[in-house]
């Protein structure tokens, strides 16, 4: 996001499916960075099948001005897996 804050993806899968995105911030003048939850995707309605996701950017500026994330997927050339992309508004 900048040159101290990032997004980042916590995940679990197998068993246990779990996406959620962080927004981590380097304290200044310190090694440790804190970390806010921005969206917990496991809980999120109308994200089922919720599946391996893997890989997230930014995207564009939004015509609101908000930036546009996007989250994706992979099939892992499963028949039981999909390919999703997530847009998320930040």
């Amino acid at each position: 996001l900048d040159d101290s804050s990032f997004l980042v993806i916590e995940r679990g899968y197998g068993t246990h499916v779990a996406v959620r995105i962080y927004r981590a911030d380097v304290v200044e003048g310190s090694t440790e960075m804190t970390k806010t939850l921005l969206a917990d995707l496991t809980t999120t309605p109308g994200l089922t099948p919720l599946d391996n996701i893997e890989g997230i950017t930014l995207g564009p500026k939004l015509a609101d001005g908000r930036q546009s994330v996007i989250a994706v997927s992979d099939d892992n050339f499963s028949p039981t897996q999909v390919t999703q992309f997530l847009l998320f508004a930040l």
